[in-house]
């Protein structure tokens, strides 16, 4: 099975994934042409080889222009919804979108439907959150693991004023998930960062691999103690027993009144969305009425696309 495993030794943001995704193999171009299917303009993404402590990656920063609409989260998921992008890239990216929207909804408490992504910050987030879900759809791999994420301390400003490191956003993405002291008073992890990291990867240590790739996303930090750089290693995991291992989450959920024809087009939906198996299982239920039995086993990190699929009705 092949895996990516993000090293953060010294954080994650938006930016790093994608420059880590291009170091990694993937075309810039690509991304690019994928990205274009959306309605956003007034952008240029910046690819460049640097160096952070002699160690070389790739660099990509999303260049806006000084004048850029604000967005709210429901405007960016419907925009999302209604794109041309293939069904795993969209489902992807608005699971991560609205990990940072309900993460930012609750800091700042207000509903859903009311968080704002201010002007240039929601060029940069779309950009990076969409680009890096076109970008691993490309890449391939079966699995992403990511190693427990490192948190500065201090203060920081944003759009609303002082606030304590880590940012309150990104501490309510990262609940129940294992984190470390950082010991560093600059920005290591963002939220954009760990809304990533949160819904494409399972945390973890590095399993036994055989490394076929290595690369780096170079931050825009440079840092007196550590490289600003995010590392990700691809390869296959080892077996000791001869026999293949994989870690896969299974969905289920019961429902009555349903069309054979509704299950079958879900049964589709899902397995273009990533699923690895549908089965359907037929139910007795409340009053003796006949239900179906839906069961998904997805990898961990399609587990909520796979879920919001169950969810949504069958055009």
């Amino acid at each position: 099975m092949s895996i990516l495993y993000l090293d953060t030794f010294s954080g994650i943001s938006g930016d790093m994934m994608l420059g880590l995704l291009v170091d990694l193999g993937v075309d810039l171009n690509l991304i690019e042409t994928e990205l274009a299917k959306l309605p956003v303009s007034g952008y240029k993404l910046k690819q460049s080889l640097e160096k952070r402590h002699s160690i070389g990656g790739t660099r990509v920063e999303v260049v806006c222009e000084d004048h850029q609409p604000a967005r709210t989260w429901s405007e960016i998921d419907t925009m999302l919804a209604e794109s041309s992008l293939t069904e795993p890239v969209r489902n992807r990216a608005r699971s991560i979108f609205r990990a940072l929207g309900e993460a930012e909804a609750k800091v700042h408490q207000m509903a859903l439907d009311e968080v704002h992504f201010h002007e240039v910050g929601a060029v940069d987030a779309i950009v990076d959150i969409v680009g890096s879900a076109i970008g691993l759809h490309l890449l391939g791999v079966e699995e992403i693991i990511c190693a427990p994420l490192p948190l500065s301390n201090g203060m920081i400003r944003g759009s609303h004023g002082a606030m304590p490191l880590p940012a309150p956003a990104t501490l309510q993405i990262l609940q129940g998930k294992p984190v470390r002291n950082a010991d560093c008073d600059r920005e290591l992890v963002t939220p954009t960062g760990a809304a990533i990291a949160a819904e494409i990867a399972r945390f973890g240590n590095m399993p036994e691999l055989t490394i076929e790739r290595i690369g780096y996303g170079v931050g825009g930090w440079n840092l007196d103690d550590r490289p600003n750089l995010l590392r990700g290693i691809i390869g296959t995991e080892n077996t000791t027993d001869g026999f293949e291992q994989d870690t896969v989450t299974v969905i289920e959920t019961h429902i009555d009144d349903s069309s054979p024809e509704w299950l079958g087009a879900l049964t589709e939906r899902l397995l273009s969305a990533g699923a690895l198996d549908v089965g359907l299982t037929p139910l007795q239920m409340k009053k003796n009425r006949p239900g179906t039995c839906i069961t998904v086993v997805a990898h961990p990190q399609q587990a909520k696309p796979s879920a919001y699929v169950c969810m949504r009705p069958v055009a």
